[in-house]
């Protein structure tokens, strides 16, 4: 959900979600809440926003998610019928050392193309991932390395209300 403020290009949101993880016979469910904001001038290529992730909710398992504050920004870039979206990020996650996420993303219509890398995270590789945006309706699939589960895919499936 999200809503204008009385300050323009400011927006407010916030979110919740569950999941779920299969690994050999330990499958675990979740549910987490989130929130954030994000400003962005009218007419500017440049936009800023900070989250707050993984509040007041557990697993199954009776341990609550690690939560996350990260802040970061983001450069629009037309490139004819394409919009390249360079970003970064400094994420802190409760227990361990700051990290500082990259990404580059390329915008055509409802599709996104995306590759991701995590400084300060020993383990990291490289990420990758494709959305598509249409309506209200959006859809994510990605690739990235996990130190524990090693080749770990992901798929997400959202509406805005």
């Amino acid at each position: 959900l999200s809503a204008p403020l009385l300050l323009e290009g400011l927006r407010v949101g916030a979110g919740m979600g569950v999941g779920m993880d299969m690994v050999a016979d330990a499958d675990a469910f979740a549910g987490w809440m989130d929130l954030g904001a994000t400003y962005r001038p009218r007419d500017a290529r440049w936009s800023a926003g900070l989250a707050l992730r993984n509040l007041g909710m557990g697993t199954t398992h009776a341990k609550n998610l690690p939560a996350i504050v990260q802040i970061g920004g983001v450069w629009r870039q037309p490139l004819g019928s394409w919009t390249l979206v360079p970003m970064a990020d400094a994420k802190w996650v409760a227990d361990e050392d700051i990290q500082f996420p990259i990404a580059l993303e390329a915008r055509w219509s409802i599709l996104a193309l995306r590759t991701g890398y995590v400084l300060g995270r020993e383990e990291a590789l490289p990420s990758f991932g494709l959305g598509l945006d249409w309506e209200d309706w959006i859809l994510d699939a990605g690739t990235s390395w996990h130190e524990a589960l090693g080749f770990a895919p992901a798929l997400r499936l959202g509406i805005r209300i």
